[in-house]
């Protein structure tokens, strides 16, 4: 045979045995060519590989992962994963061997190269057996940048979230503002309509309180004349005795002067009235001045006058006013003050009257009751006004919201839920006091307004003084 084979030409081989040898030749080519191939490819992936030992020591690795630990393969071979810091510990490495030998398995842990620099690494491990011996074949990728870009984005949505926040929130300060501003200009306009009313008021009442007196002096002389006829003139004509008789002079001697008393005392409460209309609806300055609590308290009653009175589901309600009798001044914004008066004055009866409606409030055995109490502190430096009514009370739940906007237990159309939050902010910030509630179910409700006051009093005590407010 190899003299045969010696004797043929290098380039003539013979059919008769050339031809079975192709077939394995091109074989051969083609598994040398693939393997090249697949050598090339994997010693020029950006991403490493490495196959390891069952116990977890390197076999062998592409250049990829030689650049990620800065060193020669040499170095890194059959040193184990845990030494290199790709895992933390030979337990963590049997852990994921038997669940790799089971099913593909994907990590995610972090890697601090020899620079220093930390990198997040994706590992996929891979079981093989190879001639009865196992392996595994660790495909690592780089996710650094990946990690840092779900980073960078979990920090942007924190930031957008945050920022959404906050235009949710100015968004409601907004609203609250304008509703707020739509309260004042309500207020504003309430106040100059009050005021023109008051002044309108005025002039009449000046010119009839300025020539009553008169007119009643003029009575008197006509009947002063009166008398003096009837002295010095006894034998009266009978057509006139019998005039003097129809018109009933006597009477009308007696009590036209009581009439015209009466006439003053209405004139005098009208001119009440219109310094209470005048005193609540006064504008307020830039500065604070001073202003006695109690004439703002009274003047808020006056202008609430007509819902205290008697309807038909209630009788009147009853309102006890226990003040000093020495005036209390504080520096303040008046017409504020006035408007928190009048919201918490409002809210007392409508608690009332809803708590009589939905039967809650047994009217038949207790009357309608508002108590108002102002006074000072021991220490003479604030005032403290107290607000207390017989009504219904109000839930635990109800009280902790009673001071937030647009919260209202109202039914839609009669609350908006700015009026005690408005007496809130006004109270605290406006005037650094206190504002606060104290409800008992069945029993009532009292709001308590504490003031800084500016007293000129002595520290000497100081006699109270309680009126009585019957509105029928």
């Amino acid at each position: 045979m190899n003299a045969e084979i010696d004797d043929l030409e290098p380039n003539h081989p013979p059919s008769n045995w050339s031809l079975p040898l192709e077939p394995q030749l091109a074989s051969r080519t083609s598994t040398d060519r693939d393997s090249r191939l697949h050598q090339f490819a994997i010693a020029h992936m950006l991403e490493g590989l490495l196959w390891v030992t069952f116990d977890g020591k390197i076999l062998d690795a592409n250049p990829a992962i030689c650049k990620l630990f800065d060193c020669h393969l040499d170095q890194l071979k059959s040193r184990s994963l845990f030494e290199v810091g790709l895992l933390p510990t030979a337990a963590a490495w049997s852990r994921y061997w038997s669940q790799a030998r089971q099913s593909p398995v994907i990590i995610v842990t972090t890697y601090v190269g020899p620079n220093g620099q930390t990198y997040a690494l994706e590992l996929n491990l891979r079981y093989c057996a190879i001639e009865h011996q196992e392996y595994c074949c660790i495909h690592i990728r780089d996710c650094t940048a990946q990690l840092n870009l779900e980073l960078e984005l979990e920090k942007t949505e924190v930031r957008l979230d945050y920022k959404t926040q906050e235009l949710a929130e100015a968004i409601d300060m907004l609203r609250d503002t304008q509703m707020q501003l739509a309260q004042g200009e309500k207020m504003s306009t309430l106040g100059n309509l009050v005021a023109g009313v008051a002044h309108e008021i005025n002039n009449p009442i000046g010119f009839l309180s300025g020539n009553i007196d008169h007119a009643l002096s003029y009575v008197e002389v006509i009947f002063q004349a009166f008398a003096l006829y009837e002295t010095n003139c006894p034998e009266q004509t009978t057509a006139l005795q019998t005039q003097f008789e129809q018109l009933d002079l006597g009477f009308i001697r007696h009590d036209l002067p009581k009439l015209i008393q009466s006439m003053h005392e209405g004139i005098r409460r009208v001119q009440s009235l219109s310094d209470s209309l005048r005193n609540f609806s006064r504008a307020d300055t830039e500065h604070k001045i001073p202003a006695c609590i109690q004439d703002g308290v009274d003047s808020t009653l006056l202008i609430l006058k007509h819902r205290l009175k008697a309807n038909e589901s209630r009788g009147a309600i009853n309102v006890i006013c226990d003040y000093d009798n020495t005036p209390l001044e504080i520096e303040c914004f008046p017409g504020q003050l006035n408007q928190v008066f009048m919201n918490i004055l409002a809210n007392a009866i409508d608690a009332i009257d809803e708590g009589i409606h939905a039967g809650q409030f047994n009217h038949q055995t207790a009357s309608p009751q508002i108590c108002i109490n102002i006074t000072s502190s021991d220490d003479f430096e604030s005032v403290i006004i107290r607000f207390k009514d017989n009504g219904p009370g109000m839930p635990a739940e109800v009280k902790n919201r009673i001071f937030e906007r647009l919260f209202t237990t109202k039914e839609f159309g009669k609350g908006t839920g700015l009026g005690l939050a408005i007496a809130h902010e006004i109270i605290t910030e406006k005037h650094g006091g206190i504002l606060r509630v104290e409800s008992t179910l069945d029993v009532g409700t009292e709001f308590i307004v504490q003031l800084p006051v500016i007293d000129t009093r002595s520290t000497t005590h100081v006699s109270r003084g309680q009126r009585h407010w019957a509105f029928k």
